[in-house]
């Protein structure tokens, strides 16, 4: 039935070069989901919901008190420290490329390891 639009990857990384940050100025940005606003579309988000259908919701008030909370000075990390009072170790790059690492270990070496 044609949705959600889409694209192919080849034609949207043509479009919008993935090493290039700044929105293409000469082309339109094209989104392929509707979008309903939680105070007047809530019965149409809901029949797509049903129907197992994307989309984005806007202006619900349970998405803004999470963001809020989100927002708090010391949230996320409590959150991601729990009981723990270390700090989590994370990937840096000075660019858009992120590389991943898998540890080929066995399950039983990286548990012995993580627990020192």
């Amino acid at each position: 039935d044609g949705y959600p639009m889409q694209w192919p990857v080849l034609d949207v990384t043509a479009n919008w070069p993935t090493d290039d940050p700044n929105p293409p100025s000469h082309k339109g940005i094209y989104q392929g989901l509707c979008i309903f606003d939680y105070r007047t579309d809530l019965a149409k988000a809901e029949r797509y919901r049903h129907k197992e259908r994307p989309f984005v919701m806007r202006n619900d008030p349970a998405v803004a008190r999470t963001a809020e909370r989100w927002l708090s000075p010391g949230y996320l990390s409590k959150l991601l420290m729990g009981k723990e009072d270390t700090d989590r170790r994370t990937e840096y790059s000075p660019n858009n490329h992120f590389m991943y690492w898998v540890d080929k270990r066995p399950r039983d070496e990286r548990r012995k390891a993580a627990k020192h």
